[in-house]
């Protein structure tokens, strides 16, 4: 579980207090503007600004589960994919 997930209890609270502090329209106000200013840091934030290219649509990334295929080969396990076609 990633560290997003762990903070979905205390966004909850949070929206609670705000609705009561604050009513309806005041906390749509709130989480707009803490949206927005999300959505501006992500923008200037250097990482956004100097990502790697991504690869051609003719190039194939490696999926993130064939570290587990190739442990299967290795151990003698099984050497299907997850939609059950054979390792290459």
């Amino acid at each position: 579980m990633t560290l997003s997930w762990e903070v979905v209890p205390l966004a909850r609270l949070g929206a609670g207090y705000l609705l009561t502090r604050l009513g309806p329209v005041g906390s749509v106000w709130v989480l707009a503007a803490v949206a927005l200013a999300t959505a501006v840091a992500a923008t200037v934030g250097p990482s956004a600004r100097n990502a790697p290219p991504l690869p051609a649509s003719g190039d194939r990334a490696r999926p993130h589960w064939q570290p587990l295929l190739d442990l299967a080969r290795l151990g003698g396990g099984s050497t299907a994919c997850v939609d059950n076609s054979p390792v290459p």
